[in-house]
């Protein structure tokens, strides 16, 4: 028989091996949850391209999800158009890298019988995106296939659309309440490709890192911002969908308006969420329209129509004016400026700073094009440690050249990259992950129409 003294060290011994046990499996359990993904994660996302053998698919999409593909991001491919698939696929075979065409497959989505067809075949608890890439006129008709077809048993399902979302506030609205009638808004993403451009998702993280920035911004101490996207190629190949849109409906509508809406919801006194009411606080005072001198002869080319008149406008510049209390308690002056066949190719928002005569104080975002072949933000005009790069970057000086004509001009600059990143990699990503970072609401876009209709219908 054993001593207490030994019961009570073989009690002990017993009680350390059983927790030992189960520290060891509860390590193994948590350590085998955290590698093997949940179920949901494992399924591979459907991506389901409509309009396959369009401009937007050949120049964007298809490289972005081939950069998926590369990456072993779980996404299969259906791709649909208009033309038959062997076409289609001969069309395709130079673009797509052998290691996507494997993921790549052709399907017919015609008529709401091959909508049917098609969704019964995908598991209704697989996440499935219909990327719209066709003229908007074809929006309706193709949403209302998708929700009669598929969305009953597929709970996972997100339509996307590309701009323009209609021709003005009135053609939106009716777009927007026939949609949500047979969709609800959470299953419907807006893409403004240029949200996921590095330089304007920094933007309010920028403003948050830099206090000085941001009470300047809250205090009415910004004099004047300009966001510009000029370019130097022409219409091209897309004359078909330009003369549908024109360069507000384009551009000046969505991608330079989310700008600045970036820039004005940095002031600390505005809510994330009051973000697309700020619109209602523009005013447009000023505007210029133009087309390059040899866009009429394009068009006429293209419709060869001898008598056709094309007034669709290549160039617009405006002059805005918010009125925001209590960031600003002057009118801000906001220039806008976007054009086709430009003498420079550059991106950029730039914001000027009540300071000292003489002594600029300003703050640039370059988004693309320009002097720098890297996203970035550049300053200049304050003292030294007042304002700091994101992500602990160190500042560098360059020469940075704002106007083609104009002088190469000193300024601060943080690297936010080395090379400009796809935009459409970041948005796709973003879809799949069944996230909307990039996607623009109702509301954004039927305030922006109330501020641009006047200038559009005219």
């Amino acid at each position: 028989m054993m001593s207490p003294q030994k019961n009570l060290q073989l009690a002990v011994v017993i009680t350390l091996g059983v927790v030992v046990i189960a520290i060891v499996f509860g390590i193994y359990n948590t350590s085998s949850s955290q590698i093997q993904p949940a179920e949901d994660q494992r399924k591979p996302v459907h991506f389901v391209l409509l309009g396959a053998t369009g401009d937007l698919a050949v120049r964007y999409l298809f490289p972005a999800l081939a950069s998926l593909a590369k990456d072993d991001y779980p996404v299969k491919v259906y791709a649909s158009s208009r033309q038959e698939p062997d076409h289609t696929s001969f069309y395709l075979e130079e673009l797509v890298e052998k290691v996507f065409w494997k993921l790549l497959t052709f399907v017919r989505l015609k008529s709401q019988n091959d909508f049917e067809v098609f969704c019964r075949t995908i598991p209704e608890d697989v996440k499935t995106v219909f990327y719209l890439a066709i003229p908007p006129s074809g929006y309706l008709s193709a949403v209302n296939d998708i929700a009669t077809a598929c969305s009953s048993g597929h709970r996972n399902l997100q339509v996307v659309l590309e701009k323009p979302f209609g021709v003005n506030e009135s053609t939106a609205a009716d777009l927007f309440y026939s949609i949500s009638s047979v969709l609800p808004e959470e299953r419907i993403y807006l893409v403004d490709h240029y949200k996921a451009k590095e330089s304007v998702r920094a933007i309010n993280d920028f403003f948050k890192r830099n206090p000085v920035l941001t009470d300047l911004l809250t205090s009415g101490g910004v004099q004047q911002i300009e966001v510009t996207i000029n370019e130097t190629n022409g219409v091209e190949n897309r004359i078909n969908f330009f003369e549908e849109t024109g360069i507000i409906r384009d551009v000046v509508q969505n991608h330079l308006l989310e700008v600045v809406m970036n820039i004005l919801s940095s002031c600390r006194d505005i809510h994330p969420s009051a973000k697309p009411d700020l619109i209602s606080n523009l005013a447009v005072r000023h505007f210029l329209a133009d087309q390059y001198a040899t866009y009429t002869a394009e068009v006429l080319n293209w419709t060869k129509n001898s008598t056709h008149t094309s007034t669709t406008p290549t160039f617009a510049k405006a002059v805005l004016v918010a009125s925001i209390a209590p960031c600003w308690h002057h009118d801000l002056l906001i220039v806008l400026t976007a054009g086709k066949r430009l003498q420079q190719k550059i991106s950029v928002a730039k914001l000027a700073f009540i300071g000292e005569a003489g002594t600029p104080r300003e703050v640039l975002f370059h988004i693309g094009g320009g002097s720098l072949s890297y996203p970035a933000v550049l300053f200049r005009g304050f003292p030294p440690g007042d304002v700091e790069c994101p992500h602990e970057i160190d500042a560098e000086r360059v020469a940075y050249q704002l106007t083609v004509d104009g002088a190469a001009e000193q300024f601060s600059v943080c690297r936010l990259g080395d090379t400009f990143e796809n935009a459409y990699e970041v948005v796709i990503r973003d879809i799949c992950d069944w996230e909307k970072k990039f996607s623009a609401t109702f509301r954004f876009v039927l305030n922006s129409w109330k501020l641009w209709d006047p200038w559009v219908n005219n």
